[in-house]
């Protein structure tokens, strides 16, 4: 092997070692909230020894060893699918996960997985077939990963719907998508360096990189998985009293609740024209208490009948009425602004300002000024 390898191997294989004995050893407060983060860091450990103990194997047997090459992407293939469906399944418990994807993902790891490593075991030992044996392993293993980031993704909205319904919104956990939209790349590279052995070196350097980032944030992502957990119990909850008040799929309400939402609806109305949403850290819970109803109820409401999440029927109430000061002070900042509807931090505000209306608070201001000068009479 190169030497530049050699030393990448080496970082490598030391980081992957620390890192998951590190994982599996750092203490956490004993908690039966927490079990599950506990869990998934525990698999994720499994998976940093697995890419540790493969790094050292390399250091070991491959100056002495030339495997064939079939039989190298075998091995690659192998280690990458068990790999994945550890990160995948760490991944899932992290997000709290509906018991149909741990499900499906545990039937998939015990049952097709180990089917498929065997089946191409045994097409390897038949040297006319070897060849076939190489690409299928490459193509399930691009399958896998396709299927392991859309089940992780799914999830991961879920935990964002649950957090824009339940929580306050000053948690933000976006680098969770991130880490799959990362895994998904290295996955790529991955596989093709199992054809391409130049492509190793890259990959190594960045999976250390990425595994690092990765790991920092695991370790202080406890308080993150409290929420998500809170979160995705109260959105059970909620699902529960849709099915209990017969509110339809398409967000009619059936006879017996159109009475109890036209008066959830007046005093939803009520709470708005006093503008009490221009207040920070307002929740879902203090909203449901000042309207006198349940902060289910006032979720079931939202979602099914207004067609939105709690903190998203927040940020366009905000919006809006960013947009009139903005019309009535034109040159007023719009930091001064953001503090004024309830957002402090102005990068938030410029942020949810653009998802709504997909300019920046600035370029809207400007567009506005231009049409109104357009408008006055000559």
């Amino acid at each position: 092997m190169e030497p530049i390898f050699i030393y990448v191997t080496v970082a490598y294989t030391v980081f992957f070692l620390s890192m998951g004995v590190v994982l599996l050893t750092v203490y956490t407060p004993h908690d039966k909230k927490l079990a599950l983060y506990v869990s998934g860091r525990k698999v994720f450990s499994a998976a940093f020894l697995l890419i540790g103990i493969t790094g050292a194997t390399d250091l070991i047997f491959l100056p002495d060893v030339r495997l064939n090459g079939y039989a190298q992407v075998y091995i690659l293939s192998a280690v990458s699918m068990i790999h994945a469906a550890l990160n995948g399944y760490a991944y899932l418990l992290l997000q709290e996960a509906t018991d149909r994807s741990i499900h499906l993902f545990r039937r998939y790891t015990f049952f097709f997985m180990p089917t498929i490593l065997l089946a191409g075991a045994l097409m390897l030992l038949f040297h006319p077939v070897s060849r076939i044996a190489s690409f299928a392993m490459g193509v399930a293993y691009a399958v896998q990963i396709l299927w392991t980031v859309y089940i992780c993704r799914k999830e991961y909205l879920a935990s964002l719907r649950a957090m824009e319904n339940f929580s306050d919104g000053t948690l933000r956990f976006s680098w969770m998508n991130g880490v799959l939209n990362m895994t998904l790349g290295l996955a790529l590279i991955n596989l093709l360096s199992f054809y391409i052995i130049e492509l190793c070196l890259p990959l190594r350097i960045l999976s250390t990189l990425f595994y690092l980032y990765f790991a920092i944030r695991l370790m202080n992502y406890a308080s993150v998985f409290e929420q998500i957990s809170e979160t995705r119990k109260e959105e059970m909850n909620c699902e529960e009293a849709i099915a209990k008040a017969n509110i339809s799929d398409t967000g009619q309400l059936l006879s017996a609740e159109e009475q109890y939402c036209e008066s959830l609806g007046k005093a939803l109305e009520l709470w708005c024209k006093s503008k009490r949403y221009c207040r920070e850290s307002l929740t879902i819970q203090l909203v449901a208490k000042e309207i006198g109803t349940n902060h289910t109820y006032l979720s079931v409401y939202l979602n099914k009948y207004l067609g939105c999440t709690f903190q998203k029927w927040l940020h366009n109430l905000r919006i809006e009425e960013a947009k009139t000061i903005l019309r009535i002070h034109p040159y007023k900042p719009v930091k001064e602004i953001s503090s004024m509807v309830g957002i402090p931090q102005s990068y938030n505000f410029s942020r949810w300002f653009k998802q709504i209306t997909n300019i920046s608070p600035n370029q809207w201001r400007r567009m506005d000024l231009a049409e109104e000068l357009w408008e006055e009479p000559e």
